[in-house]
């Protein structure tokens, strides 16, 4: 009308690849020759058929939804096992298959008897023989745990250790933590934050649900960093971990739905 051109675009036409974006993790979408193009995307779980997603467990019923596998999971007493993915209490003065990452100060990782929760050993995080975790410029260390695979038929997945801390109690200083590494992400799952008033100098119990985790492969991560300031807690020891457990238990039962094993 008015001798006006209009225009209305057709679907699936684009200009760029960002346009195709489709926000499934399991397709490449693209941009060719004006009209949004899509290929399935190679992968662990990822497919076109229920059969694409079989993982060999009878516990599990497979099936494949918008290209990603789902896995119907049952965690019945049939199927799940309680289980120890890992107990390390360091009772035989071996780091139990730890590796250790230091910065090169004297203080870092090492097992030690000046402390422990369970005789005779500890993990222990300062500098041994002088018991203080202070150095000049500061210092960081990290103590991995071996991989662990958790599996995908649990209920529930705890992660368990002892630690006494003679650090800085402010929240900004000597911060403590444990990470879990899945994949390529890093995330906080404790702090020494958490551990509330009256924590310090005592041996207390720290309880972690690592639920989250079924079905993946992680290592632990023990970090502490020692800050340079001129206050906060400059005789401490440091920190000592004990009795280092990773289980499943079979509480519940029923089935749970979850995504790629992967």
């Amino acid at each position: 009308p008015d001798n006006t051109c209009l225009f209305q675009k057709k679907d699936n036409c684009c200009q760029f690849d960002g346009e195709c974006e489709d926000g499934n993790p399991c397709t490449t979408d693209a941009c060719i020759g004006s009209v949004c193009m899509s290929e399935l995307a190679q992968g662990s779980g990822c497919c076109v058929a229920d059969a694409d997603c079989d993982d060999g467990d009878s516990c599990t019923t497979e099936s494949c939804q918008n290209n990603q596998c789902q896995y119907k999971v049952d965690t019945g007493a049939n199927c799940c096992k309680p289980a120890s993915l890992l107990d390390a209490a360091f009772d035989d003065a071996t780091t139990q298959g730890f590796t250790v990452i230091t910065d090169g100060s004297e203080a870092k990782w090492s097992v030690q008897g000046k402390r422990f929760f369970s005789p005779g050993f500890s993990f222990y995080y300062g500098i041994p023989g002088d018991w203080t975790y202070k150095t000049d410029n500061g210092n960081s260390g990290t103590a991995i745990s071996p991989q662990l695979t958790v599996p995908l038929v649990a209920d529930k997945v705890t992660l368990s250790f002892h630690t006494y801390m003679d650090i800085a109690q402010q929240q900004f200083l000597d911060p403590f933590q444990v990470q879990v590494l899945s994949g390529n992400q890093l995330k906080t799952v404790w702090t020494k934050n958490q551990a509330g008033n009256g924590s310090m100098n005592n041996w207390i119990n720290v309880s972690v649900d690592l639920s989250d985790y079924k079905g993946k492969v992680i290592q632990l991560y023990w970090t502490m960093n020692a800050s340079n300031v001129p206050f906060g807690n400059q005789n401490g020891e440091g920190v000592y971990v004990d009795d280092v457990v990773v289980s499943t238990t079979c509480e519940g039962g029923g089935d749970d739905v979850i995504g790629s094993e992967d």
